[in-house]
């Protein structure tokens, strides 16, 4: 099978028993490769000649304008159990800095693509995304690559802030939605970002999982959400769970018993 890895083609088998040799060439031939650059990168993604026009059509510059400065902020390195990810930033001359994330797949599977995988991550983003769950601006996409809006916090750091209030509102909607469309995460409620007032779903991959499992239920769904948010060290008393649970049930669409 031919895969790609931001462009650079690698030939592998499929199968469980190919998957350290995936990993190993995706570290080994892309990741750490010195031929690749970020202009060609977000050139192929746009699908366009060169940088000018690709900066027009990713919206990160309009047509005759002079070209924004760019900045590496991260170089690739792994961002998770199936992806790495590349974060950089965008320096307009009005001195305003917004920061972008290439984020690839190097998850596997016997039966599909990078490229499949990608787009069933980005199908469940727009699932959530249309049950009211705040997701990263998407880009672009294409190749087994993810361009996305960076969302520069932890959630567990806007907990901590004065919009904690906000905040837990937003995890509890979120929970409300992954246990409406019946996901069933494993962990897939530790890594949720925030961009300072707000909670923001992240990780679309093999975590979250597929919807409509048969397993999945809302009672496991907040219990894990509890246990998560005082793994983060928030403060819940009896009363305030007790008030979560309410509104989570009726968001839900079930009534506390």
């Amino acid at each position: 099978m031919l895969t790609r890895f931001c462009g650079t083609p690698i030939r592998i088998r499929s199968g469980k028993r190919d998957a350290p040799a995936l990993l190993a060439i995706a570290d080994k031939v892309h990741f750490m490769a010195k031929g690749w650059s970020l202009e060609e990168e977000l050139c192929r993604l746009a699908n366009a000649p060169d940088v000018a026009i690709a900066f027009a059509k990713l919206g990160f510059a309009a047509d005759g304008q002079k070209l924004p400065r760019i900045r590496t902020v991260m170089d690739w390195h792994r961002s998770g159990a199936e992806t790495y990810s590349y974060i950089f930033a965008i320096l307009h001359s009005s001195n305003i800095e917004r920061r972008y994330r290439l984020k690839a797949c190097v998850s596997f599977g016997s039966n599909t693509t990078v490229e499949g995988i990608l787009q069933l991550w980005i199908l469940r983003r727009s699932v959530l995304a249309a049950e009211g769950v705040s997701v990263p601006k998407l880009i672009a996409s294409g190749s087994g690559v993810i361009l996305e809006e960076e969302i520069p916090l932890h959630v567990s750091k806007a907990l901590q802030s004065v919009s904690s209030e906000k905040v837990l509102a937003q995890l509890l909607n979120i929970a409300a939605a992954i246990a409406r469309l019946r996901f069933l995460p494993v962990d897939g409620l530790a890594d949720i970002r925030s961009r300072g007032d707000d909670a923001v779903y992240v990780d679309f991959g093999s975590d979250l999982g597929a919807p409509n499992r048969v397993s999945s239920s809302p009672d496991i769904i907040f219990r894990q959400l509890i246990e998560q948010v005082e793994r983060w060290r928030y403060t819940l008393t009896s009363a305030h769970v007790d008030a979560l649970l309410e509104s989570y049930l009726a968001r839900v669409g079930l009534s506390v018993q």
